[in-house]
């Protein structure tokens, strides 16, 4: 049996992530190209990288719950979980975090709609 300790398996997460985060600034960068214009690669990356180890960690582990953590950071706010309605929200413990993130990508998107709308 195979038994890796720890800090390789830190080490293996992060170069994982570093991947990720590449390949979510291609996403980003293709799916929204008019949003992501006014920041440079390196500021991009930057956003991406801090969302999903702000994401990682509040133990948010689904790849959508990630996707849409990471997408609140890059297309409405860099720090949007600094807010403190944000981290209420992430402190209660009854409601899955994957879930928390669900429900607050869908009520930015109303809101957001809303706002386009008036």
């Amino acid at each position: 049996m195979l038994i890796i300790p720890p800090e390789q398996m830190r080490k293996l997460q992060e170069l994982r992530d570093q991947e990720y985060c590449l390949e979510l600034r291609d996403y980003f960068r293709t799916t929204y190209p008019q949003q992501t214009a006014e920041q440079d690669d390196e500021v991009l990356l930057e956003t991406i990288t801090a969302s999903v180890k702000r994401a990682r960690a509040l133990n948010i582990v689904t790849a959508d719950a990630l996707l849409r953590f990471v997408g609140i950071a890059v297309l409405v706010n860099p720090i949007f979980y600094d807010d403190v309605k944000v981290k209420r929200m992430f402190a209660e413990a009854t409601i899955d975090v994957d879930y928390k993130v669900h429900l607050l990508s869908e009520q930015l998107i109303t809101a957001l709609r809303a706002e386009s709308e008036s």
